[in-house]
């Protein structure tokens, strides 16, 4: 399919040289456009204006409180992550090592955490008012709060997850009542299975259960573990 698409495109594409030529229009005087910006530029908002000094304290011990103030150092390893996973395709081993060592120091020498908060403060700055940010202050230092700051990261999490498989099975759900009027999506709904003799359910064994896209994924955590 993919190839006749493909030959197609091809076959306009030569036939537009000779369909320009018969129906060519009078020529036209040149209109110099310029040239729209690279869209591999960066796209950097305009930052806010630079808060007075007591505001940008209030949003210090904010992100303090918060533990936002890591911000910098849970960006940077993510970043170092998909460096990583990018470049073993190109190196591996001692070599690989070796470039991250020398990536990461490069790199956070670059964004240092002080530069992080330095960029980030503004946006809170412009966002609340020094009322609103000791209000929001108060109520993380408060246990709620801080419960909230140790415990969400996991609720979140686990609160995906259960969101994520409550939406597979629906989908599921939804495939299976359209095999009827699409019966070629019948195989991915329940694909086929054929083991292997050497795994075939000996005598009085209940067969294996067949694989399905209803399976929603294990549970990450297990049963008792305390939330971090």
């Amino acid at each position: 399919m993919n190839s006749r698409i493909t030959l197609i495109l091809a076959g306009c594409l030569l036939a537009i040289p000779t369909l320009a030529q018969s129906n060519a229009p009078a020529p036209q005087p040149k209109v110099i456009h310029e040239a729209p910006p690279s869209q591999l530029e960066d796209v950097v908002p305009p930052a806010p204006e630079k808060p007075d000094p007591a505001k940008v304290a209030a949003i210090r011990h904010l992100l303090d409180v918060t533990n936002e103030s890591k911000l910098a150092d849970n960006l940077s390893g993510r970043i170092s992550m998909q460096v990583r996973q990018a470049v073993s395709q190109k190196l591996t081993g001692d070599r690989l090592e070796k470039f991250m060592v020398d990536f990461d120091s490069e790199f956070r020498a670059s964004a240092t955490p002080e530069q992080v908060i330095n960029a980030v403060i503004p946006y809170y700055s412009n966002t609340f008012s020094l009322d609103e940010i000791q209000e929001i202050v108060k109520f993380y230092e408060s246990p709620v709060g801080q419960k909230m700051v140790q415990t969400m990261g996991q609720v979140s999490q686990e609160s995906q997850q259960a969101g994520f498989n409550l939406e597979k099975r629906a989908a599921l759900s939804a495939l299976q009542g359209m095999t009827a009027e699409y019966p070629e999506i019948e195989s991915l709904v329940t694909p086929a299975q054929k083991p292997a003799e050497s795994q075939a359910p000996a005598p009085g064994q209940a067969p294996a259960a067949k694989p399905s896209l209803g399976t929603p994924n294990p549970p990450t955590q297990k049963p008792g573990t305390p939330h971090q």
